[in-house]
């Protein structure tokens, strides 16, 4: 892991692949020779027999064949014999073939009698292969090293007493086929798996043939211990590796194929992060393999003793989670266990038990320490790993080999285990979902736990786990469960066999020590997430977290676009101005495919299609101008049911396709190749239902919906502060988006380095004032490589754009002022270019920079509906001595009233005398109704709910998070679950899927409940 990169994240994209390529979970340049070694070795004057594998294992029943290598070419190969040492165990012929024939262990000697060479070749039969299912790998990050030193017994003794499962073969010095066979010989006696590095994996397999990698992975098939390769540590682009890994699959499908991600602060959101996970998974099933682990790494604990990085913690193991959960793969995390003096230090004992426990409750099931072996020799400071420089275990190294023999022995449980729901107890969350009211259990104390439900791949067995939220102090947590749960025991952590616990009325008390967790069984028979089964409701959308798969996924041309698969299902609709992502695009003017997995047969006769765009850049311009919708139950044969042409689709969100009645459980959609102006076709969201006529049209996005109140003051600059809006930007070298309308003219907005080779590409940047004004002064303060030609366009609603203002030729320093004639009533204002700047650095191609955009108008306010309200308000006798009224009348008296001020004091006025009926269209009828004595709301007391958080000690300082997504703040919305509102909704696909298991368990629960 290189963590220089954690200080810069703004810096260019180049610099960051070039860190890449020297990360420290990758051979580093020292590591790899300048050409590869031959794969016969050259002596002159004699002629040497040898063997590629001197150790092999096999199953009963296997066969392989020994092929002997001299070191000089000759025509004709020299005789040998082949012989066996017990032919019952293993037997050969006379070309070599072994066949296994029992368990047991023998050695096969090859001689050639006219060189007079023996080698000998060690066979194991084995009942079974290394298994990645059976138990938590618990692996280490940089071995033992130099070779000379410590590739040796003792040192892998220590990685085996520690409980230490797997070893990736990664590090300096290391990367020769002799070493990496030494390692491999120590990982085989001791029982552990290791990911092979030789300097012939890595970046050298990307484009190779099928031969080639036949030829890398032969010098490994059925050796001992060579259960795996190491692909790539932090690839920014990790798709570039697609091919080969689905081609070494091909090879070897038994091996894990390492590769570890960034975190999710290199591509500068969550959501984009998710994308990025997700997609790499859909581009490993689509060769039809899954993702061994999907991996990240994250270091929480800074310099600072006591402190965590909380956020950005739970954050990323919550994206792998659930993108793992999504497409059932594995998940792991690289767990701290080192001081790197310029970043972060090492933990505790406790830090380290809680780090590893906390990652077992995302369900996580492998944890790699970072580091093992301390790294000498490096160009980042590390210091004090479990194992120094020196080859010496630290004060760490019995307290990690107590948890890791822990884990191991609930393990076998735990592996086979996936965490359906990570929840937070206690009013400090860190953006992490609290327990749902509906969840089986509670903790009643305010304890700061996390609580996770698991449920068993096969037996289908609930449990729980449950992890102190204080990793520097014990806590009690006081969990109260169902009635329906009648006994509970905890799954051993001595030898993973159920001890009973003591349950009294519902409830039970755990003493957990710091960072310390309890893994607990759930009585048999009680399943809170049974498998879904029947029709869904209709309102229900059936796309919503289904698996798709693409002819094109984008993120493999561009990681770092947004533009991802994922985003098709996401629930999602609408991007808010990049938040969610671009959505999903072709990748050209060929044509493309998707498919829908709905899980199961089911019925639907809808298909809703929502456009990519937003309000600043007009929705739906390269809508798929021509669709076949097909459909099939084994996604192979697949019947069309619908074609759809479109033309000059713009200006449209969103769309639906009657596909008639249908039954089937795959969802096709073939799109026909773009003309060449549009170039490609993109989809924002996809939706799936079975209407039964109640269900509305798409949902439209409008400004005029803002409930936000503003406030004008005479003169002040309406742009001062407000949402600013980009086709794209860069956070890097001092720019920002946030600096375009900040008051600061010395400070700037930037376009995107290397994403414009051409002057009349087009950028635009957006203000949004929160209200309708009528402009008529818009400044504009250049900065740095500020536009040639541009326009100005305004919207009172985001949607429909008028231009006021058009300008060539630009001075590069010199202040533009537009005064417009007659004032214009508008909501956004939008600069378009015609024609950009070069900026004159190599790869940054062509860019838009604004020192500062100015925006001055007053008020356009009607207030003819706030007339109406006061005089129903006067007529239906209510005090005319509240504040409310007051307030009302005033504003009839004030200029300066904005159209939100006068909005939000009849939506007030409304909510205390009903609807308001116009006199001048309803003919009078005489009442004697009582006046409506409803209670303002204003002056209604609200019962206090909040937690005091002077009661509650606050577990540890908590440094701002490095992995927060949009715009620097921690994104809490789109990774919290909340309750699912109607199919307008906009919640993440993670939190949607959470809220469709807890809402199943809690149909579960209550069925229970009545029996």
């Amino acid at each position: 892991m290189n963590i220089s990169r954690m200080q810069s994240l703004g810096r260019r994209l180049g610099a960051l692949a070039l860190a890449t390529v020297m990360a420290l979970g990758v051979i580093s340049a020292a590591g790899f020779a300048t050409t590869l070694p031959l794969l016969r070795t050259e002596a002159a004057g004699e002629n040497t027999m040898t063997l590629k594998r001197t150790a092999l294992e096999l199953l009963p029943g296997e066969t392989d064949t020994l092929v002997p290598q001299f070191s000089s070419a000759q025509a004709t190969a020299p005789a040998v014999t082949f012989t066996s040492a017990d032919s019952s165990v293993v037997s050969v012929d006379g070309e070599g073939k072994l066949e296994a024939k029992k368990l047991g262990s023998t050695t096969i000697t090859v001689s050639c009698p006219s060189t007079g060479d023996t080698v000998e070749c060690k066979v194991s039969v084995i009942e079974k292969r290394f298994s990645f299912d059976d138990n938590i790998l618990l692996s280490i990050f940089w071995p033992p090293t130099p070779a000379d030193r410590f590739v040796n017994d003792e040192q892998y003794k220590l990685i085996a007493d520690a409980g230490v499962n797997w070893v990736m073969g990664s590090g300096a010095y290391l990367a020769s086929r002799e070493i990496q066979k030494q390692m491999l010989e120590l990982c085989a006696k001791y029982g552990i798996g290791m990911t092979v590095q030789d300097g012939y994996f890595g970046e050298n397999v990307i484009n190779k043939t099928q031969s080639i990698l036949e030829e890398y992975l032969s010098y490994y098939k059925n050796v001992p211990g060579a259960y795996g390769f190491y692909l790539k540590d932090e690839p920014y682009n990790p798709h570039i590796f697609a091919d080969a890994y689905i081609a070494l699959k091909n090879i070897r499908p038994d091996a894990y194929l390492h590769l570890n991600f960034l975190q999710s602060a290199a591509y500068g959101s969550h959501h984009t992060y998710r994308g990025l996970l997700n997609d790499w998974c859909r581009a490993i099933a689509a060769g039809g393999y899954s993702v061994d682990y999907l991996m990240f790494d994250q270091y929480p604990f800074p310099l600072t003793p006591g402190t965590m990085d909380r956020e950005g913690f739970y954050a990323n193991l919550r994206s792998v989670w659930e993108i793992g959960l999504k497409n059932d793969v594995k998940t792991g995390a690289y767990i701290q266990t080192v001081s790197q003096t310029a970043m972060f230090r090492r933990p505790t004992d406790s830090e380290i038990r809680y780090e590893m426990y906390t990652a077992l409750a995302y369900g996580f099931k492998q944890l790699s320490f970072f580091t093992w072996f301390t790294p000498s020799g490096r160009d980042e400071p590390f210091d004090d790993g479990i194992i120094s420089a020196d080859g010496v275990p630290n004060e760490h190294y019995e307290a990690i080999k107590t948890i890791n023999h822990e884990i191991l022995a609930i393990g076998p449980t735990l592996a086979k285990c996936d965490a359906l729901g990570v929840y937070f107890s206690g009013p400090f969350t860190y953006g992490q979902p609290s327990i749902p009211e509906e969840l089986y259990v509670q903790v009643n104390n305010k304890a700061l736990a996390i609580v996770s439900t698991f449920r068993h791949k096969e037996t289908g067995r609930n449990y729980l786990m449950v992890v102190n939220n204080y990793y520097n102090r014990a806590q009690t947590v006081k969990l109260t469960f169902d009635s329906a749960i009648t006994s509970l025991s905890e799954v051993s952590r001595v030898d993973g066999s159920l001890v009973p616990l003591t349950l009294q009325n519902g409830k039970l008390e755990l003493n957990l020590a710091a960072g310390d967790a309890m893994f607990i069984a759930l009585p048999e028979g009680f399943d809170y997430y049974p498998p879904l089964e029947g029709q869904p409701d209709a309102s229900v959308n059936l796309a919503l977290d289904a698996v798709m798969t693409s002819s094109d996924l984008y993120s493999s041309q561009n990681t770092a676009s947004g533009w991802y698969l994922y985003n098709l299902n996401d629930g999602e609709r609408f991007d808010d101005m990049g938040k969610f992502g671009k959505g999903w695009r072709t990748l050209g003017t060929k044509d493309a495919w998707l498919t829908i997995d709905l899980g199961s047969i089911l019925k639907f006769n809808r298909i809703d299609l929502y456009a990519c765009g937003n309000m600043f850049d007009e929705y739906g311009t390269r809508f798929p101008r021509s669709m076949t919708f097909s459909v099939s139950n084994d996604g192979e044969s697949w019947t069309p049911v619908k074609a759809y042409t479109h033309e000059g689709f713009t200006a449209v969100q969103g769309m639906k396709i009657d596909l008639g009645e249908q039954t089937a459980r795959y969802i096709r959609i073939d799109i026909a190749g773009t003309t060449e102006d549009q170039g490609y076709a993109d989809l924002f969201e996809i939706e799936v239902y079975n209407d039964d006529g109640t269900l509305p049209a798409p949902e439209t996005r409008s400004l005029a919906n803002s409930d936000e109140v503003i406030t004008y003051r005479n003169g002040m600059n309406l742009a001062l502060g407000r949402p600013a809006f980009t086709s794209s930007s860069t956070e890097a070298w001092g720019f920002s988006l946030s600096y375009l309308n900040d008051g600061k003219i010395g400070t700037g907005y930037s376009s995107a380095t290397g994403r414009n080779p051409s002057a009349a590409a087009e950028e635009f940047v957006a203000i949004e004032l929160g209200d309708v004004f009528a402009l008529d002064t818009i400044k504009i303060h250049p900065l740095g490589t500020f536009v040639v030609s541009f326009k100005v366009t305004v919207s009172k609603n985001g949607l429909d754009w008028v231009e006021v203002y058009s300008a060539n030729n630009v001075s590069q320093s010199k202040t533009v002022v537009i005064d417009l004639e007659e004032p214009v009533e508008a909501r956004c204002v939008r600069l378009v270019t015609k024609k950009l700047r070069p900026n004159g650095i190599a790869n940054d191609g062509y860019l838009l920079q604004i020192g500062e955009i100015e925006v001055f108008g007053s008020p356009s306010c009607d207030k003819t509906e706030l007339s109406k309200a006061i005089a129903a308000y006067e007529a239906g006798g209510f005090d005319t001595k509240a504040a409310l009224y007051t307030e009302a009348k005033s504003a009839m008296e004030n200029d300066l009233l904005t159209a939100s001020q006068a909005r939000d004091l009849v939506k007030r006025i409304v909510a205390i005398v009903g609807e308001i009926i116009d006199p001048d269209t309803t003919p009078e009828t005489e009442t004697n109704a009582e006046p409506d004595t409803t209670v303002e709301p204003d002056t209604t007391a609200e019962p206090d709910t909040t937690v005091e958080p002077e009661t509650t000690i606050e577990p540890e300082t908590t440094v701002e998070s490095g992995t927060t997504a949009e715009s620097g703040t921690t994104a809490e919305p789109e990774t919290t679950p909340a309750a699912k509102k109607g199919c307008g909704s906009s919640i993440g696909a993670g939190s949607a899927l959470a809220s469709l298991i807890v809402a199943a368990g809690a149909l579960i629960l209550r069925k229970k409940r009545e029996e």
